[in-house]
């Protein structure tokens, strides 16, 4: 018998964002803090993408099994992302891995050539020596999935908060 399989509580039909938020955020911001990080995105703001898709997609299609998911051990580093500043902890899901490519296969698109997961730690991580910096080994927990209309510039709407 398998995990028992529940709909998303609201779907979007058209480009989506599908997302998990991360339910022990201050523990990640605290280690921030203690690896030289002077900013991160405020809790209420960390997650984990797992769809980002410009062409339309029927969310309603998709089922999802965990309302929660621990992400435990695995492969973990801390790098760039994109030319713009954002620093984030990469770290590698087989389960994240799999409901990326249930969304591709309800034909969502991708703009990155693979699917890393990853919670973004900061759009200001210019001053941060990343060759230092230890990656997170806690769990990392993530609440349920959510979908969202497609905002290219969510980014922008980000106000990142001291690292403590």
């Amino acid at each position: 018998m398998g995990l028992p399989v529940v709909k998303l509580k609201q779907t979007v039909s058209g480009p989506l964002y599908a997302s998990r938020p991360v339910v022990n955020a201050a523990e990640i911001i605290a280690w921030a803090a203690a690896q030289g990080f002077k900013s991160t995105l405020p809790p209420e703001n960390m997650h984990v993408t797992v769809a980002f898709s410009r062409s339309p997609v029927d969310g309603a299609r998709l089922l999802i099994t965990a309302p929660v998911l621990t992400v435990w051990g695995g492969d973990r580093a801390v790098k760039p992302l994109g030319a713009e500043g954002a620093v984030v902890l990469a770290f590698t899901c087989q389960a994240l891995q799999v409901r990326w490519n249930e969304y591709l296969m309800a034909g969502a698109s991708w703009d990155w050539g693979t699917y890393q997961p990853h919670v973004t730690l900061t759009y200001s991580g210019a001053g941060v020596d990343l060759s230092k910096v230890e990656p997170f080994q806690g769990n990392i927990l993530l609440g349920e999935e959510t979908q969202a209309p497609l905002n290219v510039d969510k980014k922008d709407e980000y106000t990142e908060v001291a690292a403590r």
